[in-house]
């Protein structure tokens, strides 16, 4: 289980990131509205878009240090994995 953790972002990169990448900024949006840890299909049914393309959101968003990301143990599944996001400084 590896968990990402940066800086705490400023209300500035939020707006950059609103102004230059509203697509991503739309899945950003959706997240917020959501409790604790989502994966991809959750914010792809949130947003009506794709689930590979959330995911490729997602992942933008966790490398640049918007979200905090894990993978999880999918449960009956010998190796199955499923990835989560979360906001950072969101409580858990």
């Amino acid at each position: 289980q590896e968990i990402k953790i940066s800086s705490m972002l400023s209300s500035l990169d939020i707006l950059n990131l609103q102004e230059s990448r509203p697509g991503i900024f739309k899945t950003y949006k959706a997240i917020q509205k959501m409790d604790g840890w989502v994966t991809g299909s959750a914010i792809a049914e949130e947003t009506g878009r794709s689930r590979g393309l959330e995911s490729r959101y997602l992942n933008y968003l966790a490398d640049d240090g918007f979200l905090l990301k894990k993978r999880v143990k999918v449960p009956g599944e010998d190796k199955a994995t499923a990835v989560h996001y979360k906001i950072i400084g969101v409580e858990e």
